[in-house]
């Protein structure tokens, strides 16, 4: 043991004295000490943020409608811009009116919108009494505003009158807005990302600075020292003077593997460290469990350095053991992503997302958002509903629109008739009107185009007398047909464009349900139909809000409930119960009539709820997870039922059949029908797989089961960070396209299993180690 603790304090004298370890511990300093002065300072707000800017249609209607009228803020706000922002603004006025050219695309987004409107907001001239006479505004906001007045006050004035002036269009719910501070000085602000998010903005920068100076430079660094310490090790005139001790070959190679990794232990340990003090001080916030990251980043080095280790064991060469490393790296990366393309891509895009039972008919979407219903005779899917284009680039790109919206299939309870809707390009950014389709049973569900609905929707719903129901983010529509004339015009128009510019909603194809004033609902929402008595209810960053329908059709607004922390949320109305599925993992159990709690429930920790099913007579729920789990409610007793099916963590949709049985999808082709507490399936649905199948079961997946997965451990870095155990797949992120906006729990999440990621890359680590503890074993020196 004494010569074991020699060699290990050997090396870390060697690892100590190395100019690369202290040219990287005094570079960390250096980093530390500089972002040491950076915080985020709370103000009130002085700029309209994007996704506040709820409904930009709403908006851009409203300035066209009242900018000829004198005393109204559109006629201000307009003779406000300069020649050029008109000149946009016209050109997005024509494209609402579908009179723009071949294209349809007006230059310009959402975000130039609140740029130009920003710009105004500290103009002394942006207020106007007369103009703003109409509106109703606070007394502290009716004075005018003082001729020396600061800018930033003046701004936040005016920010909070603009909304006054335009409610259905813009939402204001944080009043506070963030800036970065470098000591006393602003760098940047007002931020994009609200109060709220500002956890999320600082977890977001701990993992890019861990990730890029530990898990990118940190590990380069790293091996680029200790590529020498195992062949200089057993050198001739070395491995002599080390096997005169008493001690084993084997053992002075584990040794000095361990010596190797104190490298990265020093350097990890400086810059975790000193990240947690900053947070600590700069931020007040106590996370100690980032500490666990310096064994993160030590046990990820180890992987590597045992692929080094074991080639300077055989070589004793460490230019050859650095290649054979580069080359292990570029191995894992590709298997990595191959096996990443065909789960997230091919897999997942096959896989059944939605369930729908009418009658006799079982139908389902997957995740290319393709219908199909079971064929008994073929005792497989039947494609139906198709795209009458074939395109699919065409499908593809849909699949970029569908914001706040679930591809579904709403059927009448006979199944002779279905409806859904299909996503369309915006006009500008973020949501855009769907268009509803039909199909009817005897025609083989051929897809039908109806109608552009009047603005963005959340689903299509069909009632007991045949209704079909859309709840949109301006209202609540019902659909009363549109003449076969209006009808081939559309689908004409839509044929030459390649099916990619949205047709314009007709105006008697629609009867609005709602009053004309009623608040925009933001997309990123979540919303319930009760087919009981045809109520929704509407989940909106932590505002819970019901519509009822009244004896005439029309939807009157019903209880409505705050709840903190403001988060997002996906929910089911069914029976007397809301069932709302919370982002962090809560799961609360509403009286429908009053919204007060009658039950509280938990998904599995460190995962995201996806969605939320209730049977058709209310009895019982269920809330699926990102992570294929899923958690029963029952509605009689208001309790949550322990019981797990075997498919739980690879579920991939839920529904219920007409009798209340839970209906689970595998993750594949298949569905399993369970009366709630039974150990077995009642009843399977099993589809034919395709060749893809077998090629992912038995090559991509054993090859990466079999592989180390090190790049992984980011997914551990991430949960250590942030404790969720999902990311949104890469691409998805809807964020990028509008910053700050709530977060949208209909987003497609990958889950990542901690465990799995431990045990399989120590698996490796062991190996590469015994394999050479048994080569110098039997190596004659």
């Amino acid at each position: 043991m004494r010569a074991c603790l020699a060699i290990l304090k050997d090396s870390f004298r060697e690892a100590a004295a190395s100019r690369v370890l202290w040219i990287a511990m005094i570079a960390i300093v250096v980093v530390l000490l500089a972002i040491s002065p950076l915080g985020l300072s709370s103000a009130a707000s002085t700029q309209l943020r994007p996704f506040e800017m709820v409904d930009a249609e709403e908006f851009l209607k409203t300035l066209d409608k009242d900018r000829s009228s004198s005393e109204t803020p559109s006629a201000h706000i307009w003779s406000l811009l300069n020649d050029e922002q008109q000149k946009k603004l016209e050109e997005r006025f024509k494209a609402l009116k579908g009179t723009e050219g071949d294209s349809g695309r007006p230059r310009g987004g959402n975000n130039s919108l609140v740029d130009n409107l920003n710009r105004l907001l500290s103009d002394p001239k942006f207020y106007r009494v007369e103009n703003w006479a109409s509106v109703e505004l606070d007394e502290g906001l009716k004075t005018p505003d003082a001729a020396d007045e600061d800018k930033d006050v003046l701004a936040s004035r005016n920010l909070k009158r603009l909304a006054r002036a335009y409610p259905r269009a813009i939402d204001i719910d944080e009043e506070t807005s963030l800036s970065l501070s470098y000591g006393t000085v602003t760098l940047f602000g007002p931020l994009r990302v609200p109060p709220t998010q500002s956890t999320m903005l600082i977890n977001s920068s701990i993992i890019f600075i861990l990730s890029v100076f530990l898990g990118f430079f940190g590990i380069f660094a790293s091996l680029l020292v200790t590529s020498t310490i195992i062949p200089r090790t057993f050198e001739p005139g070395e491995i002599s003077l080390l096997l005169s001790k008493p001690v084993r070959r084997s053992v002075l190679f584990v040794v000095k593997f361990l010596g190797g990794c104190m490298f990265t232990f020093l350097y990890a340990s400086l810059l975790v460290v000193g990240v947690w003090l900053l947070l600590w001080a700069r931020f007040g916030m106590w996370r100690p469990e980032l500490l666990l990251c310096i064994p993160l980043y030590v046990f990820l080095f180890s992987i590597y350095f045992s692929v080094s280790a074991l080639a300077g064991a055989i070589w004793r060469n460490a230019t050859v053991s650095l290649s054979i490393v580069v080359v292990f790296w570029i191995v894992v990366q590709t298997i990595g992503a191959i096996h990443g393309f065909m789960d997230n891509g091919y897999m997942r895009s096959q896989q059944i997302s939605e369930i729908t039972i009418a009658g006799d008919e079982v139908f389902i979407v997957d995740g290319s958002r393709n219908f199909s219903r079971w064929n008994a005779e073929l005792s497989d899917w039947e494609p139906i509903f198709e795209y009458q284009s074939g395109n699919s680039f065409d499908q593809s790109m849909r699949r970029l629109f569908s914001f706040g919206m679930r591809t579904r299939v709403a059927a009448t309870p006979d199944g002779t008739k279905i409806v859904s809707l299909q996503p369309e390009a915006s006009r500008f950014t973020g949501a855009a009107p769907a268009t509803l389709v039909t199909g009817l049973k005897e025609n083989g569900y051929k897809r039908e185009i109806e109608s552009a609905t009047p603005g963005p929707v959340f689903g299509a719903y069909i009632t007991k007398n045949s209704d079909i129901l859309l709840p949109g983010s301006r209202g609540v529509y019902r659909f009363v047909g549109i003449a076969e004339k209006d009808k081939k015009t559309a689908v004409f128009l839509k044929g030459i464009f390649g099916g990619l510019i949205p047709q314009s909603a007709s105006s008697q194809a629609f009867q609005t349900l709602t009053d004309k004033n009623m608040k925009a609902i933001r997309m990123e929402a979540s919303v319930a139909f009760n087919s009981a008595d045809e109520s929704l209810a509407i989940w909106d960053n932590g505002e819970l809000s019901t519509l009822i329908r009244s004896d005439d059709g029309m939807y009157l607004p019903g209880p409505s409930r705050s709840l903190e922390p403001k988060q997002a949320a996906v929910i089911a109305s069914g029976g007397n119960v809301i069932l709302c599925a919370l982002a962090d993992g809560n799961v609360l159990a509403l009286d429908r009539t009053t919204l007060e709690t009658v039950a509280e429930g938990k998904i599995p920790a460190g995962e995201k709820p996806k969605l939320v099913e209730f049977a058709a007579e209310g009895s019982l729920a269920a809330v699926m997870t990102h992570g294929g789990h899923v958690v029963l409610f029952d509605s009689g007793t208001s309790t949550f039922l322990p019981w797990k099916p075997r498919e739980n963590g690879s579920i991939s949709a839920v529904g219920f059949s007409l009798d209340g049985q839970l209906i689970l999808a595998n993750g594949r082709r298949s569905l399993f029908f369970y009366s709630p507490n039974a150990d077995s399936p009642s009843k399977a649905i099993t589809g034919k797989s395709s060749w893809p199948y077998y090629a992912y079961d038995y090559v991509a997946l054993p090859l990466y089961s079999v592989l180390p997965k090190p790049s992984e451990l980011d997914n551990v870095l991430r949960y250590l960070v942030t404790g969720e155990k999902s990311t949104v797949i890469p691409g998805e992120q809807q964020s990028a396209i509008n910053p700050g906006a709530p977060e949208d729990l209909n987003q497609p999440r990958v889950t990542f299993n901690l465990w799995r990621s431990f045990w399989s890359n120590l698996a490796f680590v062991v190996f590469m180690m015994c394999g050479g503890c048994m080569y110098l074993a039997r190596k004659d020196f």
